[in-house]
């Protein structure tokens, strides 16, 4: 138990938690309201369950929770880590979507369903697990930020009358067996990086001449 106190204090799984906890809340608030999207492929504006808006998030604060700062330390560590990573992975998944379906209970997520929203929650979580073990908690947390924003800017394309592509996990329903399978792919991949990659050296004090931890 010390070693596994000792791991999570490391990371900033409490304040990832208070975070998740707050955009939950938000959903929660909002997730009986709608907002009007200009319809970029012509027809009738999108109507938009403000839940939409929010939950992408979810899976980038995900992200914040996995990146030590003793990473330099874990290299050598005598006890193999790669159990603690992946429990600690998997608890925030599993607890960001059981919050993320209390917020929504009972909502009408139009024009979607919970099981998308889940899926884009996946495929962040999958792709912010890789880049943060490949590029630092500095900067890791932007490329699924940015997958996020471009998420929700996709909503606009949402028009009963067109084809979606393949690709874009979220603008299919969560029905979608291969949009859940690029999804898993996301994510299974990000959970490998993270559980048996060596993460990015961080820069701190104790590099600098005469610096120490």
């Amino acid at each position: 138990m010390r070693c596994l106190w000792l791991f999570l204090r490391c990371r900033r799984v409490v304040q990832s938690a208070v975070i998740v906890t707050v955009i939950a809340a938000l959903i929660r608030l909002r997730s009986e309201s709608t907002v009007v999207l200009p319809a970029l492929l012509g027809g009738n504006p999108v109507l938009l369950s403000e839940a939409f808006l929010y939950s992408p998030f979810l899976g980038v604060v995900i992200a914040l929770a996995l990146h030590s700062d003793m990473a330099s330390w874990e290299r050598i560590a005598a006890r193999p880590l790669w159990p603690y990573r992946l429990a600690t992975l998997s608890t925030l998944v599993l607890a960001t979507a059981g919050l993320f379906l209390l917020a929504v209970q009972g909502a009408d997520l139009t024009p979607l369903d919970r099981q998308a929203a889940l899926r884009a929650i996946l495929a962040l979580a999958g792709t912010g697990s890789f880049t943060t073990t490949v590029l630092g908690s500095r900067f890791g947390w932007i490329p699924p930020l940015l997958l996020a924003i471009v998420t929700v800017g996709s909503y606009a394309f949402l028009h009963p009358g067109y084809q979606q592509p393949w690709w874009n996990l979220a603008l299919h329903t969560g029905s979608d067996a291969r949009s859940w399978g690029l999804a898993l792919l996301l994510f299974l991949a990000g959970a490998r990086s993270h559980t048996t990659g060596v993460q990015r050296r961080e820069y701190t004090s104790a590099d600098e001449p005469g610096g120490f931890a």
